[in-house]
């Protein structure tokens, strides 16, 4: 079975028990993150949905219980369908989440984002500035700084985990970093990683693509890349001038 194959099946599913269980809340289901951006890796990506509900729908707790409910039944070991975000019409719109960490994921929505089900200009209404936000975006690296930088200190299960977190925190990291050297938000991971190399010369985005899905690191293995992210993160963010 094909990566695109998958998806639709997973995605088909879901449209098809809402339409059963919610359909009088949703406005519209979209495909977002790795799935919608072609950088998904069959056996190791996972599934994200961005449901839209309508605005009388708000705090409405049986519609989030039927969503659980919903992707319990697809995949009750939330092994591929592992995050459903919940918006109403007006939340996507709102400039609040723009002010956020939100950010870099609903500006990922907005450009790479596909429809599957409803309103098909609903993605449109995400109030992503078309310039760049420098200052926000700033802040957005000093979080991931302040993450990579002290995670040792908080000791994830295993090599395999902290590899994941290292790799996630440096990829968000690098793209927030990438907009502000280059002026472009690049989300699709192999670009990420040319341009950091051209940027930066290094390598180490290639790196994180692959450990944000690796099996059996070792615990040298995963200090070591950790301790290369930090490097990394101290060096450019003295270059753009964060600290």
């Amino acid at each position: 079975m094909s990566s695109h194959q998958k998806i639709k099946i997973i995605v088909d599913r879901f449209i098809e028990l809402c339409q059963r269980t919610i359909l009088d809340h949703v406005i519209a289901i979209a495909l977002v993150g790795s799935s919608s951006r072609g950088d998904f890796i069959l056996e190791k990506s996972d599934v994200d949905l961005l449901l839209v509900l309508k605005n009388e729908s708000a705090g409405n707790r049986r519609v989030y219980e039927e969503v659980a409910k919903v992707c319990q039944e697809i995949d009750p070991v939330k092994k591929i369908l592992k995050d459903v975000f919940i918006y109403t019409e007006d939340e996507l719109s709102s400039p609040y989440l723009i002010s956020t960490i939100t950010y870099l994921w609903l500006y990922d929505a907005k450009v790479n984002g596909k429809v599957a089900y409803g309103n098909k200009d609903i993605l449109k209404q995400i109030r992503i500035p078309q310039k760049i936000d420098h200052e926000l975006c700033k802040k957005i690296l000093l979080w991931f700084k302040v993450i990579l930088e002290n995670l040792s200190f908080y000791h994830p299960p295993s090599p395999d985990t902290h590899v994941k977190i290292v790799s996630s925190a440096l990829l968000n990291y690098t793209t927030c970093l990438i907009a502000l050297k280059s002026g472009k938000v690049l989300f699709k991971r192999e670009q990420l990683a040319e341009m950091c190399k051209k940027l930066f010369s290094t390598d180490l985005i290639y790196q994180a693509i692959r450990n944000k899905h690796a099996d059996q690191i070792s615990k040298d293995e995963a200090e070591r890349f950790h301790e290369r992210a930090v490097s990394f993160v101290i060096q450019s963010s003295k270059e753009i001038k964060l600290v």
